[in-house]
C-alpha cells in the first residue's frame, strides 16, 4: 500500500512496461521518504495527473517500444509541466550519445541509466531535489563532445592552485573527499577546504558543474565511454 507521510518526496512514475512499472513502484516505496503517488505509461494521464497532483518528481523511462516515442513524449511533457524536476530513465544503446544530449537541451535534472544501482538511483532524486543536477562523468563527457558549453568563464582556470588543479583531477576520478585525502596525503577536512576555495574560485554550486567546468576546460580528461 501507498505511503501518504507528509514531508515525503512525492514521485510521479511513467514507465511503458506493466512488470518494470511495478517493480520501480515497489523499489521506490521501500525507501523511507519517497511516495509513488501514481504511475502510468502514457503522456496524456501524466500530464493530467501532474497538474492534479503536484508531484515533487517526473520519473520518465525513454525508451518506450510501443507507439510513442520516449524523447518526443519527454518534450511534450515538459511543454506542459516544465517546472517540475525530472529524472529520466535510460539503458545503454548505440544513441545513448544522443539521448544524453537531447534530455540535458529539454532542461532534465538527471539522468540514470538502468545498468546502475537502486542506491544511486535512490540518491539521484534525492539529490535533484536538493536543487542539484544528476548526470555521471560519463554522461557530462558525452554532452560536452556534443559541444554543449558551459556558462563559465574560461579565465577563472588561472586562479586555481597547482593543488587545486590535484584536487579537480581526483574529483573527475570519481574520488570522494576521504579517496582524495589519502592520495594526497592530508586530511579530509583539507580537502574540504580546497574544494570551498575551488567552488568559491570558479563560482560554481556542486561537483557536477564543477567537472562540466573542468572538463570543458581541459583540467581534467573527459571520461572515455565504452561503446
Amino acid at each position: 500500500m501507498m505511503r501518504n507521510t507528509a514531508g515525503d518526496i512525492r514521485v510521479l512514475l511513467i514507465e511503458e512496461q506493466h512488470l518494470l512499472r511495478e517493480g520501480l513502484r515497489v523499489l521506490l516505496e521501500r525507501e523511507a521518504g519517497i511516495t509513488v503517488i501514481d504511475a502510468t505509461d502514457c503522456l496524456s494521464d501524466a500530464i493530467s495527473i501532474t497538474t492534479r497532483e503536484r508531484p515533487d518528481l517526473l520519473l520518465i523511462d525513454v525508451d518506450r517500444i510501443g507507439k510513442e516515442d520516449g524523447l518526443e513524449m519527454l518534450g511534450a511533457l515538459l511543454q506542459e509541466i516544465s517546472s517540475t524536476p525530472t529524472i529520466v530513465l535510460a539503458g545503454l544503446s548505440d544513441n545513448l550519445n544522443e539521448i544524453s544530449v537531447q534530455v540535458a537541451k529539454l532542461g532534465v535534472s538527471g539522468l540514470v541509466l538502468k545498468q546502475q544501482s537502486p542506491e544511486l538511483l535512490i540518491k539521484a532524486i534525492r539529490k535533484v531535489l536538493e536543487g542539484e543536477v544528476w548526470f555521471d562523468r560519463a554522461s557530462l563527457g558525452r554532452m560536452l563532445r556534443e559541444k554543449i558549453e558551459p556558462a563559465f568563464p574560461a579565465e577563472k582556470a588561472a586562479l586555481l592552485t597547482a593543488r587545486e588543479r590535484e584536487v579537480i583531477g581526483l574529483v573527475a576520478e570519481g574520488l570522494k573527499n576521504k579517496e582524495i585525502g589519502e592520495r594526497l596525503f592530508i586530511s579530509q577536512s583539507t580537502v574540504t577546504h580546497h574544494l570551498s576555495s575551488i567552488f568559491s574560485k570558479l563560482k560554481v554550486s556542486d561537483r557536477t558543474e564543477l567537472l562540466i567546468y573542468a572538463f570543458s576546460q581541459k583540467l581534467a580528461k573527459i571520461p572515455r565511454v565504452s561503446g
